[in-house]
């Protein structure tokens, strides 16, 4: 399995395990000139922007040290450029989320983890 397969993969099991907790999924994939969101969803009256991650090892690090500085301003104008170009109702919140999901050899599910409002500090 590639690169890109083994992050459709975890993207199935994100959407998967969003969807168990009783979130919305809105959109997936959305791209725009600064970048592309995972999956869009919605919880209750939060809208969440979600950014996967899907590790098979940590040969190349930890997914959390993947998404840095650079990568939360791209998913930040890319949320902005959704509700630019999308007629959303109004929300109480807006977050950026991290789902990082790990993948066993045989490319099954063996773990998932959701950290909610990521923010580089």
């Amino acid at each position: 399995m590639d690169r890109l397969e083994i992050g459709k993969t975890g993207e199935k099991y994100a959407r998967n395990f969003l969807l168990a907790k009783g979130c919305k999924v809105l959109r997936e994939n959305f791209h725009s000139r600064f970048g592309e969101v995972d999956i869009i969803a919605e919880e209750g009256k939060t809208l969440i922007f979600i950014e996967v991650k899907t590790r098979t090892s940590d040969k190349f690090g930890a997914a959390e040290e993947a998404v840095g500085k650079k990568k939360i301003g791209k998913i930040s104008k890319t949320a902005l450029h959704f509700l630019s170009e999308t007629s959303q109702k109004p929300y109480d919140d807006l977050r950026m989320d991290l789902i990082v999901v790990r993948l066993n050899g045989r490319y099954e599910l063996k773990s998932i983890r959701h950290i909610k409002n990521i923010r580089d500090e």
